[in-house]
């Protein structure tokens, strides 16, 4: 390893996660059930003695981080089972080090490396050997292999100096692609040392933590429908040129469409579909001044224009449901409940360090000139909420959505047969207009969709546990709590999922992820590294194959 010549600047930074210390006996009967370990240590290259762990936390929850010599204490007390970002820099000429927890400068300290360092040819990743003497690496007399109890879910070892706001953004899960990595568990290029490691993949929390778990069964390159709802997004794929490439129609640009079946929980269901570009600010309620933005979930805003209209009143549509049937819209004809107007209008979508002045200033990001790589546009969110009732936590409930393409078509969401809320085409490609005819006409959704169920819940929309980042029934003493509580695990029991479409000589519906209306197969094939990774690979599906048991 290279960079371990002793005339380099260096940066590494690691993620871990602390199991609690379990002992129940003697600290000698029970050493393997210490708290702590060393997360990352140096080994020399021959017989002699020579050893040092740079990142090491001890059985009382402390952590120490250093290349110089002595063993430095950075944080005291860590918290078991929370995710931790360390970082440490090194600037070989001014002979000073930096040491970061979760983004902020926890130690700063100057001299030369250890008098080791370059005879430290093997580095070891949840291990390292310790001394006795060494205080609470587990214990003063213990002397071997001090293995680290709990999870590392990275580890980079860095060219040069990492800036702080660099710490900051690795800190926060980000990338920095531009910068040259020596050394990597993750990277297969870059696995420099050999490392002897049970993998565990898991998701660290985000900022500000994760209090919830989710499930997924999906359909990708396995089955695929034509027809959907649509999410505006950075389109990656672009084919608005006359020779495209990689099997793309000519002058076709192409989007991320989506479908919402069933989504929101508790006692109301949301259903919506997502286009962009959106109306313009004329067309749009007003945003409330000196009060809560939050006022319109309620309706409750005091400022003029800003509550949403039209929801549980009589200037509803009342028009037929279907021609030359009695069913119609806003008439309660068999017990079911009105569908009332999300108050969620979508967001203003931009691109990083965007100047527009609609967009939301992002911490770090360097601002860039307007021009071809930058992009601002509003994102509609056409949405409606409906009531739920008990059955649908007691029972299997048949929810429906359907979709007809085209010009004149629409998307329906139905519980049971029974409809409840409708996006006509003419509302996206048709939409009112002011003056000068400015208002965006987008196209009805066309894209080829694949399936996805999932259970997830959103800190965004308030979802939070009992007692937050702390066990979940807290002391066990609030019965509300307890029974919040005893509902986790959540489960969404799925029956069936079938499809069914109108295969007519004028329909253009299909099944396929690769139609000749929307080619896909041989962009993905081009683009390979963008759809697939160490722990994803592609996988060749045959499908038609019958089932052989229950759990087929």
């Amino acid at each position: 390893m290279d960079y371990f010549a002793g005339n380099k600047s260096i940066s590494f930074d690691v993620w871990f996660c602390l199991l609690p210390d379990t002992r129940t006996g003697t600290i000698t009967q029970h050493r393997g059930r210490c708290a702590g370990g060393v997360v990352y240590g140096l080994d020399c290259d021959g017989l002699g003695d020579d050893r040092w762990q740079p990142v090491v936390v001890d059985s009382k929850c402390n952590l120490y981080c250093s290349l110089l010599e002595g063993r430095t204490l950075v944080a005291t007390n860590l918290e078991p089972n929370r995710w931790k970002h360390v970082a440490l820099t090194y600037d070989q000429d001014f002979q000073s080090q930096k040491v970061y927890l979760d983004g902020a400068i926890v130690h700063t300290n100057s001299g030369a490396r250890r008098r080791e360092w370059s005879r430290m040819a093997y580095q070891q990743i949840g291990t390292g050997h310790i001394t006795a003497g060494e205080g609470d690496l587990p214990f003063p007399t213990y002397v071997g292999a001090y293995d680290f109890r709990g999870l590392i879910d990275e580890f980079r070892v860095w060219q040069g100096v990492l800036s702080e706001k660099e710490i900051t953004k690795l800190a926060q899960g980000g990338t920095m692609s531009y910068r040259t990595v020596w050394a990597s568990m993750k990277l297969p290029e870059r696995k420099a040392m050999g490392l002897d490691l049970e993998w565990v993949h898991c998701t660290r929390p985000a900022e500000g933590g994760q209090f919830y778990r989710g499930g997924m069964v999906q359909s990708w390159n396995k089955f695929c429908m034509q027809g959907g709802m649509v999410e505006a997004s950075n389109q990656r794929i672009s084919a608005c040129e006359a020779d495209p490439g990689s099997g793309l129609n000519p002058y076709q640009g192409r989007g991320a469409p989506e479908i919402d079946i069933v989504e929101g929980g508790g006692t109301a269901i949301s259903s919506s579909i997502q286009v962009g570009p959106g109306m313009l600010a004329d067309f749009r309620v007003v945003t409330p001044k000196d009060e809560n933005v939050l006022c319109i979930y309620s309706s409750s805003c005091k400022t003029p224009g800003a509550n949403i209209p039209a929801s549980l009143d009589i200037n509803s549509d009342l028009g037929y449901m279907y021609p030359g049937d009695e069913d119609r819209w806003g008439i309660n004809t068999n017990g079911t409940c009105f569908s009332t107007m999300n108050s969620y209008m979508g967001e203003f979508i931009c691109s990083a360090g965007n100047p527009d002045p609609l967009c939301k200033p992002l911490k770090d990001a360097p601002t860039l000139p307007l021009g071809d790589s930058t992009f601002a546009f509003q994102m509609d969110a056409l949405s409606a909420n409906w009531p739920v009732h008990m059955a649908v936590y007691t029972d299997f409930v048949t929810y429906q959505v359907e979709w007809v393409p085209g010009p004149k078509g629409y998307v329906r969401w139905m519980l049971s047969d029974q409809p409840l809320y409708e996006i006509p085409a003419q509302t996206v490609t048709n939409p009112p207009q002011g003056k000068g005819d400015t208002n965006p006409r987008k196209i009805m959704i066309e894209e080829p969709l694949y399936i996805i169920f999932n259970v997830a819940m959103s800190s965004k929309w308030g979802a939070q546990p009992p007692n937050p980042k702390n066990p979940c029934r807290g002391d066990g003493m609030d019965p509300v709590a307890n029974r919040i509580c005893d509902s986790f695990p959540m489960y969404l029991k799925i029956d069936y999922i079938r499809v069914y479409q109108d295969l007519s000589n004028d329909s253009i519906m299909s099944v396929g992820c690769d139609p000749k209306t929307h080619p896909t197969r041989q962009w993905i094939i081009d683009h390979l590294e963008e759809y697939e990774d160490d722990n994803n690979q592609l996988v060749v599906v045959r499908g038609k194959a019958f089932c052989r048991s229950d759990s087929d």
